[in-house]
């Protein structure tokens, strides 16, 4: 059986229509004297109380880069030798800190985290450089989960094809190693930083195939830019 390692790159480059005539103030004075609240009363209020004056256009941090991590949890692989390319379904899952979703859960009947639409919010626009076809899915009905920490996990399904070039010279057994090169195509690395647990890829989903055997994972961070996609050097 052949080998294959995956070799990874990485690039530095969330109302309630009752609640909505209430002052903020109000609401939260009125919540701690309803300590039976519904949860879905509870819910409305956070969400209205997150998301009011809240700009999506804005990065979560103005002094520094928003450091985004990324975990790939990959369910096939393929590498076709004739066509150069790898392919790999899965899900990747991204994770970052957004200041203006703190709150403290004892003034909202001890809820500690709620789901969001992804598209009501900031998020950053991670995306594979070297694709040579690429699923670009839906976002219209994907949520995030945002902790009262302000940490925001967001888990989206993975179809993407990327080049792939085989060294077939020790063939059958050959190793061989591909490249997935992520990155923003709006940010730089001083407004949005990439790190990444690849190293350690999430393989509880995995389907093994008789022809290749996916071995191992590593993670560069480049600073360098990518063609056109970076803002400075």
């Amino acid at each position: 059986m052949a080998i294959f390692t995956l070799r990874i790159f990485t690039f530095g480059a969330v109302s309630l229509f009752v609640f909505g005539f209430l002052p903020h103030r109000v609401l939260t004075e009125w919540l701690k004297t309803k300590p039976n609240l519904t949860l879905i009363e509870t819910e409305g209020h956070l969400y209205h109380t997150l998301l009011t004056n809240y700009n999506r256009h804005v990065r979560p941090s103005v002094n520094g880069p928003v450091l985004v991590n990324l975990q790939l949890s990959p369910h096939t692989v393929d590498l076709d030798e004739h066509s150069m390319t790898f392919k790999i379904h899965g899900y990747l899952t991204k994770t970052w800190d957004d200041a203006r979703f703190h709150w403290k859960p004892s003034e909202y009947n001890n809820q500690e985290n709620i789901r969001i639409p992804v598209q009501n919010i900031w998020y950053p626009d991670i995306v594979l450089y070297n694709f040579v076809e690429q699923a670009v899915p839906s976002t219209a009905n994907d949520d995030v989960l945002v902790l009262n920490s302000g940490s925001v996990f967001y888990m989206h399904r993975l179809v993407e094809t990327a080049v792939c070039v085989p060294d077939m010279s020790k063939f059958p057994f050959d190793t061989q190693t591909c490249n997935l090169i992520y990155g923003s195509m709006v940010y730089n690395g001083l407004e949005v930083n990439i790190s990444s647990h690849f190293s350690s890829l999430v393989t509880s989903d995995y389907v093994p195939n008789n022809k290749w055997e996916l071995v191992s994972a590593e993670t560069e961070e480049s600073p360098s830019c990518w063609r056109v996609c970076c803002k400075y050097i």
